[in-house]
């Protein structure tokens, strides 16, 4: 939407790291390196790509002292600038970055490179840590503490339309009450989620007479010229494909994930897209719990409960959210390993009440629990004994140096989940990190992360007794295995068994086998 800008007179910039090969009137192409600076930029960006923009967007704001917007947003007129500051609220606690400039005199804009700084040098540091330095959050925790959050624009200002009601871009009805954009200078259209669902539509195109039809046109754009098509099923996931179509269960796939707060994507969130499971998601945390709401997509449900034991607790919310328990931290860790004390700081304590899975009425049989709350497993696994069941997969984070008081670590978490029925099959993700000492500039960091911290575990029904197992699970299972934890042998285990039962062709393992991404075949 360069084009709205241009309309209101700005002076434009595009800087990406991969070559613009098209040019683009009125818009001066620059290397997003100039920027960054020295590092393989590159491959973080396919990794974490909103970690490596939030480090570029907060630089760029301080370096040049001009506005980072976001490539979503439409400008409707001039941006409004309170004391320099251009930006604005997209909920009435959370202060957004996808518009942002700041004055050089700034404090918060100070604090924020000193932690983009901190967060690009720290790479010992588990990235989920790193990222909660410098994101949406941290930009709104440090405005909150020096009082410049003040200069932020209300919510019309850039997101009269919030993200729960982005279809209404795109569609026209005249049982819809019109968009109100009064007071709107700008407008986020929510691309990455919008972009789906316009190719979900009648003809890949937004609906004649809705707003994005209207904005286009009147650029000389016509929609029906560049539909956008359904996503092709990509190559590396046609087993995947493969197996929701010949297995078909009798019904979808069910996910339940405690402790959904989105810092970093869940392990089934490519399955998920591929509509081959269905969520329902738990997150106390408020601001994880909104974010969570606002990006939901079809088959996806998320309730603000906390789940445990059905006791009430207190609640430690951390400054970063990923670190919120209802243990308190574990000094240890700070002396030992140098942890950053301001991650793990409690900023807010609050009564909450847990609820059992298994005293949940709504919540159906599901197939796949995946869980990490700091230090609560036990208690979650505890209230849901007779949920799980029905369940072939837990997947949940396990402790190996203790960083909470009192958290049950991994030999607690093994007991609980042995005794309901589960054997470990795998190590997803070993986290460690390297002891701080005299000598450790001298190290390199990637062989010397030698104090493992913790993990993700694969939990899986036991299957030394097959017969325990229906038909059914055994679907699950193998659906689980391929799509979300890539165990293809033991997909390929479960579809034999089917096979024998007669619940599926002879021909499927082979069928399967020959659908995988060739790294996994002689």
């Amino acid at each position: 939407m360069h084009q709205s800008f241009r309309d209101q007179g700005y002076l434009l910039q595009l800087h990406s790291l991969q070559p613009v090969d098209c040019e683009i009137d009125g818009v001066a192409r620059h290397d997003a390196l100039e920027i960054l600076g020295d590092g393989d930029w590159h491959s973080l960006a396919e990794q974490v790509p909103s970690f490596v923009a939030d480090v570029w967007r907060l630089r760029f704001v301080a370096t040049t002292g001009h506005i980072a917007v976001e490539p979503d947003i439409c400008c409707l007129a001039r941006l409004p600038s309170r004391s320099g500051f251009v930006m604005g609220h997209e909920t009435g606690e959370r202060i957004s970055s996808a518009v942002l400039g700041m004055p050089g005199n700034s404090l918060t804009l100070a604090r924020l490179v000193d932690a983009v700084n901190w967060a690009v040098a720290a790479i010992d540091i588990p990235m989920a840590e790193r990222r909660a330095a410098i994101d949406q959050s941290a930009l709104t925790y440090h405005l909150l503490r020096t009082g410049e959050a003040e200069h932020a624009q209300p919510i019309e200002a850039f997101y009269p339309v919030p993200t729960r009601d982005r279809m209404r871009l795109v569609t026209s009805s005249a049982d819809e009450e019109p968009l109100s954009l009064n007071g709107a200078s700008a407008i986020r259209l929510w691309s990455r989620r919008l972009t789906k669902q316009i190719s979900a539509m009648e003809d890949g195109q937004p609906h004649s007479g809705s707003f994005l039809e209207i904005m286009t046109a009147k650029r000389g754009i016509v929609p029906s010229e560049y539909p956008i098509s359904a996503t092709e099923t990509k190559a590396d996931r046609r087993h995947v494909a493969y197996l929701l179509q010949r297995l078909k269960p009798q019904r979808s796939t069910r996910v339940v994930d405690v402790g959904a707060n989105p810092l970093t994507p869940p392990p089934y969130a490519a399955l998920a897209a591929e509509s081959g499971c269905e969520v329902i998601g738990f997150e106390p945390h408020p601001e994880a719990f909104e974010e969570l709401q606002s990006k939901a997509g079809p088959g996806e449900t998320y309730l603000p409960y906390a789940v445990g034991d059905g006791n009430t607790h207190e609640l430690r919310i951390a400054r970063e959210s990923g670190l919120t328990s209802v243990l308190p931290a574990y000094d240890g860790a700070f002396t030992f390993l140098g942890r950053s004390r301001q991650n793990m700081e409690t900023i807010d304590r609050r009564e909450m009440s847990t609820v059992k899975l298994d005293d949940l009425s709504d919540v159906e049989p599901f197939d796949m629990l995946k869980i990490d709350i700091q230090g609560g497993e036990v208690m979650v696994f505890e209230g849901a004994a007779a949920k799980l069941e029905d369940a072939t997969v837990v997947i949940t984070e396990i402790r190996y140096y203790q960083l909470y008081e009192g958290e049950p670590m991994f030999g607690g978490v093994d007991t609980a989940l042995r005794q309901l029925g589960f054997q470990l099959h795998k190590i997803v993700e070993e986290k460690g990190k390297v002891i701080p000492n005299s000598q450790i500039d001298r190290l390199k960091r990637s062989v010397n992360r030698n104090q493992v911290i913790d993990a993700d575990a694969v939990y899986i029904r036991d299957l030394g007794v097959p017969d325990l197992l229906n038909d059914e699970q055994l679907k699950h299972l193998a659906i689980l295995a391929a799509g979300v934890f890539e165990s293809f042998d033991l997909a390929l285990h479960c579809i034999d068994l089917l096979v024998k039962r007669c619940a599926v062709p002879e021909s499927t393992p082979a069928e399967f086998a020959s659908c995988l991404p060739a790294q996994y075949l002689r």
